[in-house]
């Protein structure tokens, strides 16, 4: 006995022959369980909000994002349309202008596809027609109003056969 020190009743003492024995393996297996599926959780919540990569294909037409420091309040967002000219690792593209031969390197998320209606009407009336299998300009074969005109026929006089096409119109 201490003196100034109140003595424990024995049935609140812990029994000693009871071993602290912490199952260290099973607890580290625990943790490692919590961890991945923590991970996981995380990803998928990353996944949610992140935006999808658009893969674009040579011959598109993309838009490009205009620079901040060059905008004003209405100036346009995205300047172009340019023509999908060679796809490089690591989503990144090289662009062909359609007005002069210049050529950019720009990475996927700088670029957006071009809606269909506002394609060069030039260009895409060309694809149509190679679709088709049409005769493109470098066949030496020209059209003037529906008459076409070969090799053959290249010397003779264009008059008459207009007059005849306007002979067949009033019948």
């Amino acid at each position: 006995m201490l003196l100034g020190k109140v003595a424990r009743p024995l049935g609140l003492l812990p029994p000693s022959d009871i071993e602290n024995v912490v199952d260290l393996p099973n607890v580290r297996a625990q943790a490692a369980k919590n961890v991945l599926a923590t991970a996981v959780y995380d990803k998928k919540r990353f996944d949610k909000n992140k935006s999808k990569v658009v893969r674009y294909k040579v011959g598109d037409f993309v838009l490009l994002k205009s620079e901040e420091r060059h905008q004003t309040k209405l100036s346009p967002k995205f300047k172009g349309p340019f023509e999908i000219g060679e796809v490089l690792e690591g989503d990144r593209y090289i662009l062909k202008s359609l007005t002069n031969k210049r050529n950019y390197k720009y990475a996927h998320e700088d670029l957006r596809k071009l809606p269909e209606a506002q394609a060069p009407e030039d260009v895409v009336a060309s694809r149509q027609s190679v679709a088709n299998g049409e005769k493109n300009e470098n066949e030496n074969i020209e059209s003037i109003e529906g008459v076409e005109i070969t090799e053959e026929n290249e010397n003779e006089d264009l008059d008459n056969v207009e007059i005849t096409k306007e002979n067949e119109r009033n019948e």
